[in-house]
């Protein structure tokens, strides 16, 4: 009986600290389910000690009475300690819990603040990028060089800075041109004079379709071709390589060549006007 009692009192107070962490652990309604959970068997074990006592009483009154008493003051101590003890979670509980809502209130505030914040980067990054490419554009225009009046024509010779078919059709464009685009054997003769000692690309090639010489200004079949004898060839003889861009060749008279596109030479930029405006 005495181990009983001892295990009986141990369980009572593995119940008591488990409470005591429910307190601080859990939400109200599941610390409420966990503290019924724990007290069920204690209480269930109830019947069965009893009886028990009966028997010993039968057998020994005066030595069962001294005992119930004994844990009778037992059990009353511990219901006391278990009574506080929920008095205090009841009390603590929802000031806890409010706290925990209210915390989870303000962040998702926050949480929300900071998204608007985000999308307002955003835009701010758009009209930034915006003024960036606006700003590039001015500048590209105070770059753009002086085009002299050659005919009925403007353009830009550039003898001092080498570059590939795209690069220099690119450089144009920025320019507010494009590469020249000889109509005419006139326009041809008037341009020969003006080229010094170099070799320069125009708009001329037939990358879409070997042998189809384009115009890249207008997209549309080049109107005027001057090719020097034997050419095009359409392929490098010495590194096997395509030749799908047109050059004015010094070494020919200024006459027209293929090239591979990926060679760097001098350019020559045509414009409408002498002064690009847009």
């Amino acid at each position: 009986m005495y181990f009983l009692y001892i295990l009986l009192f141990l369980v009572n107070i593995l119940f008591v600290l488990r409470a005591e962490n429910c307190m601080l652990d859990e939400a109200q309604n599941e610390c409420d389910k966990y503290c019924f959970s724990s007290v069920k068997p204690f209480l269930s074990y109830l019947p069965s000690m009893l009886k028990r006592l009966e028997a010993c009483e039968t057998l020994n009154p005066n030595h069962a009475y001294g005992r119930l008493d004994k844990i009778d003051n037992q059990l009353t101590q511990q219901l006391e300690l278990i009574v506080r003890k929920i008095d205090a979670l009841e009390i603590f509980k929802p000031s806890y819990c409010d706290k925990r809502i209210d915390k989870m209130e303000n962040l998702s505030e926050t949480v929300s603040e900071l998204k608007k914040e985000v999308e307002m980067l955003r835009t701010n990054d758009i009209n930034i990028k915006a003024t960036v490419e606006d700003l590039k554009y001015q500048f590209s225009l105070l770059q753009r060089p002086n085009f002299q009046k050659i005919g009925l024509k403007y353009y830009y010779i550039e003898s001092s800075k080498d570059l590939t078919w795209l690069q220099a059709l690119q450089r144009c464009s920025k320019w507010g041109g494009h590469l020249a685009s000889l109509q005419s054997e006139t326009e041809w003769n008037n341009v020969k004079p003006k080229l010094k000692g170099k070799n320069y690309w125009i708009d001329i090639n037939d990358i879409e379709k070997e042998g189809t010489y384009m115009s890249a200004t207008n997209n549309e079949p080049a109107k005027y071709l001057q090719w020097k004898v034997a050419e095009p060839s359409n392929k490098n003889p010495y590194t096997d390589r395509d030749e799908n861009c047109v050059e004015l060749r010094e070494d020919f008279s200024y006459q027209m060549n293929d090239l591979s596109c990926d060679n760097k030479i001098s350019f020559i930029c045509e414009s409408d006007t002498e002064l690009f405006t847009n």
